[in-house]
């Protein structure tokens, strides 16, 4: 709100020398601006008077308010008036200018108050983002999106308004994908751009100088004290000015508030977001995923064990997502550069190797101090399965002290028997506890009306190729090369015990299933 100081600050900064000044209340609010005196007013309080001092003197009765004063004549600058809030200036400039430089600096203030009411109103009373960026949109007349620092869009003040946009190539990627395309990234120098917006405190005006990007105003968000994305507005009619970045900052800082009030576990680093998005189905394939991840330089990697960590005794513990925030901290400072997201106040920890014992001897302090349980994925190649593997090791944090009292680590290989068995138990269809490698080999099946299953079938049988091959009465060179298409398919060696184990698991899940539904076709 803008005060009698503020505003005396403004015109001194706008190029008029202040020669004295006498301010009562300087941090009362100025409210209006009046063209001349009117002798009489009773209450004008927080009103600014623009005048020359000869006009001051002659006004009779002075109303409550602000004076601003032009010297007009020599030696007036020692006169002191009856009435306090006043500043006298030296400047060349008639009476209107300053009239309007006041004006303008005033109904700025004016809108920045007007909107921060409407959207502290909404805060309390609507409890959604989406409102808040409405209400923004409509005081900076321009759409507003909300982007986490992946790119990804989160938020829309009205996402058909955006779409209409078909002069604005980022702005259409973003409607049709939810995110900013690879070729667009580079397009746009986004590796030079992002760090632009993690650096700067406060909103500013980007304008672009290619054809099909529209001026912007963009702001970072910060949740919990971490960068996390940005708001964007993007220009619809009329020029942005200082004013609307002075209204984006507000947006952003109830924005802010909103999403720390209900989404305490928001990931923040690029990476971590990614993977929240493959966990919530938002991205379909790791085609995507990597096209998107090599923007931020995250290459892909041969192979990936994932470990979810879980509080020993949850009745015991309050603040649960308070404190499974503060481990989050602990684990990243122990393993910097290494993904680590918090969901179902469950910590998850992609490592990309398949060699976790060194880690697993630096965690096991930490394991300890906080009373954790650890279980541990079987090695995976394709980060796609990342959503999969987590809930299967989840799973065994909910059975693994009685099958193993007394233990903090919970091997997947050894226990995917009894994981599956817990989800038949639980209604869950043979198709839903298959794993990664069954499920991908199924599906291209199904889709290219191969038979590589039953091929997988007669070789996991022996594990011999001159066996196999004799049995499906083939060559043994064709059946090299089914074995060979089978690896590709899966993303794994058939030489892996680990892999053959889960493979005749799912395999055995998947000849029950066809033989009960055989004997049960109503079901």
């Amino acid at each position: 709100m803008l005060s009698f100081q503020s505003l005396c600050s403004s015109l001194s900064s706008g190029g008029y020398a202040a020669s004295d000044q006498s301010l009562r209340d300087p941090e009362q609010a100025v409210n209006d601006v009046m063209l001349q005196i009117y002798p009489g007013l009773e209450d004008n309080t927080g009103t600014a008077f623009v005048l020359r001092l000869s006009e001051f003197i002659n006004a009779g009765s002075h109303p409550q308010g602000l004076y601003i004063l032009l010297p007009d004549r020599q030696g007036l600058e020692h006169y002191r008036p009856s009435v306090g809030n006043w500043i006298m200036l030296q400047a060349e400039y008639d009476l209107m200018t300053i009239l309007q430089f006041a004006k303008y600096r005033l109904n700025k203030s004016q809108r920045l108050d007007a909107a921060t009411i409407k959207l502290s109103h909404s805060l309390l009373t609507d409890d959604s983002v989406e409102q808040l960026l409405k209400i923004g949109a409509e005081e900076l007349s321009a759409p507003i999106f909300c982007s986490d620092n992946s790119t990804k869009v989160m938020f829309w003040s009205d996402k058909d308004q955006l779409a209409a946009m078909t002069d604005d190539d980022l702005v259409q990627s973003i409607t049709t994908y939810g995110f900013v395309t690879e070729e667009l990234y580079d397009k746009y120098d986004y590796g030079n751009y992002l760090p632009i917006i993690a650096q700067s405190d406060t909103a500013f005006i980007r304008t672009s100088s290619y054809p099909n990007k529209r001026d912007r105003i963009v702001s970072k968000l910060v949740i919990n004290g971490v960068y996390f994305g940005w708001l964007v507005a993007v220009r619809a009619k009329d020029a942005f000015t200082e004013s609307d970045c002075e209204i984006m900052d507000v947006i952003s800082r109830m924005v802010t508030l909103e999403l720390e009030k209900q989404r305490t576990s928001l990931p923040y680093g690029f990476q971590e977001n990614l993977l929240m998005e493959l966990m919530s189905n938002q991205i379909s394939d790791s085609v995507e995923f990597w096209n998107r991840a090599r923007c931020f330089n995250w290459a892909e990697s041969d192979s990936y064990r994932l470990l979810v960590m879980d509080f020993r005794d949850r009745k015991a513990l309050q603040d649960e997502d308070r404190i499974a925030l503060s481990m989050k901290k602990h684990l990243t400072m122990l393993f910097p550069g290494v993904n680590i997201i918090s969901l179902r106040n469950r910590l998850g920890m992609l490592l990309e190797t398949d060699q976790i014992e060194a880690t697993l001897s630096q965690l096991e302090p930490f394991v300890r101090y906080y009373k954790l349980e650890v279980a541990i994925s079987t090695c995976f190649h394709d980060i796609i399965d990342f959503p999969s593997q987590f809930e299967a090791v989840s799973d065994l944090l909910n059975f693994g002290q009685d099958l193993k009292p007394g233990e903090s680590f919970f091997y997947y290989d050894e226990l995917a028997q009894y994981h599956m068995l817990s989800r038949m138990s639980m209604g869950f269809t043979a198709e839903e506890l298959y794993s990664p490698e069954f499920a991908r080999l199924l599906a291209y099946d199904r889709q290219h009306d191969t038979d590589y299953l039953e091929t997988l079938r007669v070789y996991l049988k022996s594990q011999n190729v001159l066996t196999a091959s004799k049995q499906l009465h083939v060559h043994r060179n064709t059946m090299n090369y089914r074995l060979q298409k089978i690896e590709e398919i899966i993303g794994c060696n058939l030489d892996m015990g680990d892999v053959i184990y889960r493979l005749w698991l799912s395999l055995v899940l998947y000849q029950f299933s066809i033989r009960r539904a055989a004997l049960n076709p109503e079901q």
